[in-house]
């Protein structure tokens, strides 16, 4: 059984301010790892094309600064005969997990098209049994749930009390 959850209007507030923030340094091509590192606390990854990436969508910036210790944008080539079996040379990972072997791929809305799905189909296939790599795929508003959860947790643990 699924409970509903409801966020303070403070969690809402401070979840859609840091939205807008997010946003704003995003498209203004500032670093957006600062914030991460101040709102969570996290040391800088140690590996090129962290979360402070920002070639990636909104919700991707987003998601890096949820999960900083995840790489981005990594690349997987499909291997000698890999273009004709699944018609690229390489397929880029949103977000990886090397300890686990997982990928996280950010979806948008042209991932509910039927050609999307399709696509997304035939790449966690090849993720799965040719890298043996599992793909967990998250929508945008699945990201902002995480944001509101995150910040749900600190508020919790005491985590919020000097943000103004």
């Amino acid at each position: 059984m699924n409970a509903v959850i409801h966020l303070s209007t403070d969690i809402r507030f401070l979840a859609d301010r840091i939205k807008k923030e997010i946003y704003r340094d995003h498209f203004l091509m500032r670093d957006v790892m600062d914030l991460g590192l101040g709102m969570f606390g996290y040391r800088s990854p140690n590996f090129k094309g962290g979360c402070g990436d920002t070639k990636g969508t909104f919700h991707e910036v987003l998601f890096g600064i949820l999960f900083p210790y995840l790489k981005s944008q990594i690349a997987f080539g499909t291997g000698k005969g890999g273009y004709k079996k699944y018609g690229v040379k390489r397929y880029i990972a949103d977000f990886y997990d090397e300890e686990h072997k997982t990928i996280y791929e950010i979806d948008g809305k042209s991932h509910r098209t039927k050609l999307g799905i399709l696509s997304d189909v035939l790449r966690d296939r090849f993720f799965r049994n040719e890298l043996g790599i599992k793909t967990i795929r998250i929508s945008n508003e699945g990201v902002e749930k995480l944001l509101e959860d995150r910040l749900s947790l600190l508020q919790e643990e005491g985590g919020l009390k000097d943000v103004a």
